[in-house]
């Protein structure tokens, strides 16, 4: 379980550090989804469902703004 844990905030700390615009959304996607599997086979204490929570809101902030700045005609 150690390992699914580790996966997932690797993931999400890569989505949060990504600059590559075009690399964003993969990244943001790949976190999301790897959160979404450990929330779903994890007995999660309820501080780490918040985490889980958190994160999650986190990622579709980001992946609003990133689809936000991508459609944006001044780019």
């Amino acid at each position: 379980m150690l390992d699914k844990q580790q996966t997932w905030i690797e993931k999400y700390r890569a989505a949060l550090l990504e600059t590559d615009p075009t690399r964003q959304l993969e990244r943001i996607e790949e976190a999301y989804s790897a959160i979404q599997g450990h929330a779903e086979e994890s007995r999660a204490q309820r501080f780490e469902k918040e985490a889980l929570d958190d994160a999650r809101l986190i990622l579709r902030l980001l992946r609003e703004e990133s689809l936000g700045r991508a459609s944006s005609p001044w780019l």
